[in-house]
Formats: C-alpha cells, structure tokens, sequence
C-alpha cells in the first residue's frame, strides 16, 4: 500500500480457515470451535499504524484491516497464527503453524506548501525595484521525514489578464522575498 492511502481492507486474504479434525470418528467434531488470528510484532523498525492489523473472521475467511500512520511508511513482519478454543488436553493442538506476514508501506513525494502573507501585493506606478520580505512563509518540502532533504524551488507565473507590465519579471528568493 501507499502512504497516506486510508484504510486498507484485503477482503478474503485468508480463506479456507478450520478449527481443526472435520469429523468426530476421528478425533471428535471440533467445527464448533471458535477461532482466533494471533499477531505479533516480528520486525525490529515497525511502523506506526493509526489502526494496527488485525485479522476479522467471518465464516472460512479472514480479512486483514490496518491503516498506516499519517506519513507513515517503511516494512512490518507479522508473525500470525490461528488458534482455536479447544484447549491443549489430552495432547490436543490448538494453535497453527506459525505464517510470516509482511506489509510495505511505500513512501509517497507529497506536494509542497506554503503561505502567502500580505496578498494582494500592491506597488504604486514608477516605485523601482521593490523587495517585500517574507512574501512566503511556512514553506515545506511536503509531510513526514521522507521529505526532509527534498529542495523547494519557486515558479512564479503571470496569469491576470492585464499586459505584462514588469521591466524585471517578479521572482521569489529562497527566503521566501519577493
């Protein structure tokens, strides 16, 4: 998944669940046992999740449901097993095999912004160069630490319908002066 996409619902992404022998000549008729998905936390770096996985059961299947943090991206190993509520008497097994799960959460270049103080901008006819300190304020390269080192540039375009009317076209410093 992408960051800062929502939640994420992978309907179905377990199927074929069973609390274990299917039928009581065996070992006794154990469909009416309840099941549970167990994760746990395998990796070193987890990432933050706003609503951490979890495995809802419905039926034979299981969707898996999480939603990463706000700007939160990186790799989380899960390791998931499925217990049932038989109990362990009598050598009974009721937890699963263990499965590893891994979720990526891909890092996204979100959009630069900023503030404009003072708009509109008004400067008398015949007034020479004229420098407005702090024009932009609050400038970011985008959300989270994945744009930290990113470099912001300003492109600054007439669009009024009126002619042109700069000798020098306006332009924005690093500052954020105009």
């Amino acid at each position: 998944v992408f960051e800062d996409s929502g939640a994420f619902v992978g309907d179905a992404f377990f199927m074929n669940l069973t609390s274990g022998a299917p039928d009581a000549a065996s070992y006794g008729d154990e469909s009416s046992q309840n099941l549970t998905f167990v994760l746990a936390h395998h990796s070193l770096d987890s990432i933050a999740f706003f609503d951490p996985p979890r495995i809802e059961i419905a039926g034979d299947e299981g969707t898996l449901r999480f939603t990463p943090g706000a700007h939160a991206f990186g790799i989380e190993v899960l390791r998931v097993t499925l217990v049932d509520d038989g109990g362990t008497a009598l050598a009974g097994q009721d937890t699963s095999e263990a499965i590893f799960l891994t979720i990526t959460v891909m890092s996204v270049n979100d959009a630069p912004a900023f503030t404009v103080m003072g708009s509109p901008v008004v400067v008398w006819e015949d007034a020479g160069t004229v420098v407005f300190p702090e024009v932009i304020v609050g400038a970011s390269a985008g959300g989270g630490v994945s744009e930290d080192e990113q470099r912001v540039t300003y492109t600054v375009t007439h669009e009024s319908g009126h002619v042109f009317i700069f000798t020098d076209a306006p332009r924005m410093v690093m500052n954020g002066s105009a």
